[in-house]
C-alpha cells in the first residue's frame, strides 16, 4: 500500500497520485484508492475539489506540443469542510480507476489550507512484508 501526504495551500491543483502516460506506456492497469483523508488547517471552513484528471497531449516529433486536453471527473466540487474537521471521501468504498487518470485536488480560495493523506495501491503490486509464515 503507497502513502502520499501533501499540503495543500491556495487555488493551485496538487497532484495526491500521477497517472501513467498513455502514450509512453500505455496501460490496461488500475489503482485503487482506499483513502483520502481531507484535514482543514485554516482558521476557517474550506471548500474543496477533489477529481481525477487525464490528459490527452498530442506532439509532433521535435516534442511541440500540438493539441491538448483534460478529462476531469469529480469527486467533491466546492466540498465545505469546516475549521477543525476532517473528512474521509472513500471512508466506506474504496474506488478502483485506470492507471493514466491522476487524482487531483485544489482548494476554491487563495488563503485556505489543508492537509491531504492518500492510500492506494496500483494493480498488480504486492505487498513485500513479512507474513505470520516466514517466521
Amino acid at each position: 500500500m503507497n502513502s502520499v501526504l501533501k499540503s495543500v495551500s491556495g487555488t493551485t491543483p496538487v497532484t495526491l497520485i500521477t497517472g501513467k502516460s498513455k502514450i509512453n506506456s500505455p496501460s490496461s492497469g488500475t489503482f485503487t484508492a482506499t483513502c483520502c483523508f481531507i484535514v482543514n488547517t485554516h482558521s476557517s471552513d474550506i471548500n474543496v475539489n477533489l477529481y481525477l484528471e487525464v490528459e490527452d497531449t498530442v506532439k509532433d516529433q521535435a516534442g511541440n506540443t500540438l493539441s491538448s486536453q483534460s478529462d476531469l471527473h469529480y469527486f467533491a466540487y466546492g466540498l465545505v469542510i469546516p475549521v477543525n474537521t476532517s473528512v474521509d471521501i472513500f471512508q466506506y468504498a474504496s474506488q478502483t480507476f485506470p492507471d493514466e487518470y491522476s487524482l487531483k485536488v485544489s482548494l476554491e480560495n487563495s488563503a485556505h489550507s489543508a492537509d491531504v493523506s492518500t492510500k492506494y495501491e496500483r494493480a498488480g503490486a504486492s505487498s513485500r512484508g513479512r507474513t505470520v509464515n516466514q517466521y
